[in-house]
């Protein structure tokens, strides 16, 4: 595959040809945040990095990955920012791609945590509701669900996956070989990850991705029907995060609900109008159980 073409090493006239090919620009988003021991503190950069280069392809563009994330597990080598002031450059990231000349952005983070996803889905809505092209958000695991990744994981079976696939040079194989349990694991064990694992779910996610772009491109009904099943996708994830700022995690309803996973995979086939009402089911099912709560 030929080398992706990478944001700063453009000089003004490649620039100006990519955007007059509409080239997608990938931008990948992580954090500094603990991952076990067997895994690098910056693991949730590093893959999104790599799975922007793959999805880029020749076609695309690759920006620099901003690495600096919001939430985050309490262990020590965590960096954690303000939402607000994240959101707040994810916004201002966006518009300014767009003066580029980027008519399509595919944000691509490598760091799941739910304020996260919201900062950055809502800065999505809000550069589209601006005029700005399109925005997608495109986490790995949302559109591989089917293919048995829901994203709860931290460290296990996918994660060390994924980060075999994208620098196996990273990953302290001797650790994972040990009998001893592996601190702060989410998900399946992470002993029998492998970098084949890894790369079936970028390569499946990529062509969805790929798919969703040139929908996107060709069809205004598209991006309106696209930004409709955003819209209510944020106001499940701003639901959550308000309950999680008020209740005990025990007392919040999980995400990844089987509903849910099901929205994920209509969105993952363009499919917007079925994701939209799916995602209206999560939002009215989340009030009820909230009920009373808020």
């Amino acid at each position: 595959m030929t080398a992706a073409m990478h944001l700063l090493e453009l000089r003004p006239d490649t620039l100006e040809a990519a955007v007059a090919l509409d080239a997608p620009l990938f931008l990948p988003f992580g954090t500094v945040e603990w991952h076990s021991d067997h895994l690098p503190l910056g693991l949730d950069t590093l893959v999104a990095e790599a799975v922007c280069r793959q999805w880029a392809g020749a076609a695309g563009v690759v920006a620099p990955a901003i690495s600096w994330g919001i939430g985050g597990v309490p262990f020590p080598g965590t960096v954690r920012f303000d939402p607000d002031t994240l959101e707040a450059l994810y916004r201002g990231l966006f518009a300014q791609c767009a003066h580029l000349g980027f008519r399509r952005l595919c944000a691509v983070p490598g760091h799941y945590g739910l304020e996260q996803l919201l900062a950055l889905k809502r800065a999505a809505l809000w550069h589209q509701r601006q005029g700005g092209g399109a925005a997608l958000v495109c986490p790995v695991y949302e559109l591989s669900s089917d293919l048995g990744y829901d994203g709860a994981d931290h460290a296990g079976l996918i994660e060390t996956s994924l980060m075999l696939w994208a620098r196996a040079d990273l990953v302290d194989r001797e650790r994972l070989e040990r009998p001893e349990p592996l601190d702060g694991v989410i998900g399946r064990d992470p002993r029998t990850a492998s970098a084949e694992q890894g790369e079936r779910l970028v390569q499946a996610a990529g062509e969805r991705v790929w798919a969703r772009l040139e929908r996107l491109a060709a069809s205004a009904r598209e991006r309106s029907a696209y930004l409709d099943a955003l819209g209510v996708q944020v106001q499940v994830l701003e639901l959550l995060a308000r309950a999680r700022s008020h209740l005990p995690r025990a007392r919040v309803p999980p995400l990844s609900s089987p509903r849910y996973l099901q929205a994920l995979q209509h969105l993952a086939a363009g499919e917007d109008i079925q994701a939209k009402a799916t995602l209206n089911e999560v939002w009215s099912d989340l009030l009820d159980k909230l009920k009373g709560e808020l």
